[in-house]
């Protein structure tokens, strides 16, 4: 099983995407290079022309990003991200919907789930391999999956934190 390690700027657009458009999903590319026991992710890329709710976001069309990214700044599309953003009541999870896993087109799959504040915390790395913390008045749960034959969650980390 490979480990997925996140720099802190990818963590950090990651994080203000999906705040900037909370109460709704955000969407996203993920880029970076593979080793062999691991993926490193550098940088993310939203996607802006997504369209958009509170359940589901459609990525629209970014076939030409897709085309065009063979290995810009030595870097390739590793898979996507998106957020589950709590509605009304409802709080938003990390557990990926069969249209989550329908729909991937790459190796990794991260889901932000997005929810209303409870209690502040610090950025850290669990030990169950999440990124979880705090920005404004939202609280985040990051967790990555690796797709395939089998879906399998992977372990998360992020140095700096």
């Amino acid at each position: 099983m490979k480990l997925v390690q996140i720099t802190i700027g990818a963590l950090l657009t990651m994080v203000l995407s999906t705040a900037e458009v909370y109460k709704k999903e955000c969407y996203g590319l993920v880029l970076g290079t593979v080793d062999k026991d691991k993926y490193n992710v550098m940088s993310v890329a939203p996607i802006q022309k997504a369209s958009r709710d509170f359940k589901e976001v459609r990525p629209g069309d970014w076939s030409n990003i897709v085309k065009k990214n063979r290995g810009l700044f030595g870097q390739r599309i590793l898979g996507d991200y998106h957020s589950h953003t709590q509605y009304g009541e409802a709080r938003g999870g990390t557990r990926l919907s069969e249209e989550d896993i329908a729909s991937a087109e790459h190796d990794l799959i991260f889901v932000i789930a997005a929810n209303d504040v409870v209690k502040k915390r610090k950025w850290i790395g669990t030990q169950t391999g999440l990124i979880t913390g705090t920005f404004d008045l939202i609280s985040f749960s990051i967790k990555v999956y690796q797709t395939g034959d089998k879906v399998v969650p992977l372990p998360l980390i992020c140095p700096n934190l």
